[in-house]
């Protein structure tokens, strides 16, 4: 397990880790989950969310550049933003992150 980066703001934490499993295929170098916690209080379209929204595209956009053929999990509680990423599948409660709806 390594530690790529750690970013500490009022309004967002993140933490990214990239692990290589023993069980993993070998297509599969490497996995990296993205840890966010977003701090965010107020509505859906005020400054304070599209920084923090800009600043998680910024760090994703940061990981695929470095490692681009590694796999990416984000991780967090997103209640009070909405991420809006294609490549992503987004789970948004505990029945789809069993596998149910995801």
């Amino acid at each position: 397990m390594t530690l790529l980066s750690t970013r500490i703001e009022p309004s967002l934490e993140t933490m990214a880790v990239k692990v290589r499993p023993y069980w993993s295929p070998r297509k599969i170098g490497h996995i990296i989950f993205l840890l966010v916690h977003a701090i965010v209080f107020g509505l859906p379209n005020t400054a304070a969310v599209r920084e923090t929204t800009n600043n998680i595209y910024s760090e994703i956009d940061k990981l695929e550049k470095d490692h681009p053929n590694t796999t990416l999990f984000v991780l967090g509680d997103f209640n009070s933003i909405e991420l809006k990423l294609p490549r992503f599948k987004q789970c948004k409660d505990q029945l789809s992150a069993l596998g149910s709806r995801c």
